[in-house]
C-alpha cells in the first residue's frame, strides 16, 4: 500500500554541500532520506556550529510542510544522498490514510521534541540560571 501511495514521487540525488531547506522559506514537501547524510543546522554553519544528524529512514522538511510556516532550520547535504520528495499532496491523501505512517509520523516528532528539549532550550535556561546565582 505504501510502495503505491508514494509511486510518482521524486527521488532526488543530492551532493555534498547542497542546501535543502533554508530558514524562513516556504517549503510545500516533505522529504525522506534513502541513503548519505543530511544535517540540519540550527545556527550557522559558517561559524562553525554543529549540525545535527539526519540519517536513513529520517524524514524532514513535515513541520514546515504540515503547519504551512517557513523553515526553521538550514539543512545541508553532508554525505551524497537520495532523498525521496513527497509533495503535500501525497502526504496528506495517501499516506495519511495508512495508520502506520501517521503512527510513525508522530513517533518522528514526539522524538525530536523530547531532543531538541535535552539540547536547546531546558539546558541554555539552566545554565543562565546558574550564572545569575553564582
Amino acid at each position: 500500500m505504501v510502495i503505491a501511495a508514494i509511486g510518482d514521487s521524486e527521488v532526488l540525488l543530492l551532493h555534498p554541500g547542497t542546501i535543502l531547506l533554508q530558514p524562513g522559506a516556504a517549503n510545500y514537501a516533505i522529504f525522506i532520506v534513502l541513503s548519505g547524510q543530511l544535517g540540519a543546522y540550527l545556527g550557522d554553519p559558517n561559524q562553525g556550529d554543529t549540525f545535527i544528524p539526519i540519517n536513513p529512514g529520517e524524514c524532514l522538511g513535515e513541520l514546515s510542510a504540515i503547519d504551512g510556516k517557513p523553515v526553521s532550520a538550514l539543512v545541508k547535504v553532508i554525505a551524497e544522498a537520495r532523498v525521496l520528495r513527497l509533495t503535500q499532496e501525497t502526504f496528506w491523501n495517501q499516506l495519511m490514510a495508512l495508520p502506520g505512517v501517521a503512527r510513525n509520523l508522530l513517533a518522528v516528532l514526539a522524538e525530536r521534541m523530547r531532543r531538541k528539549r535535552q539540547t536547546g532550550l531546558i539546558p541554555f535556561v539552566r545554565g543562565l540560571l546558574r550564572t545569575k546565582a553564582g
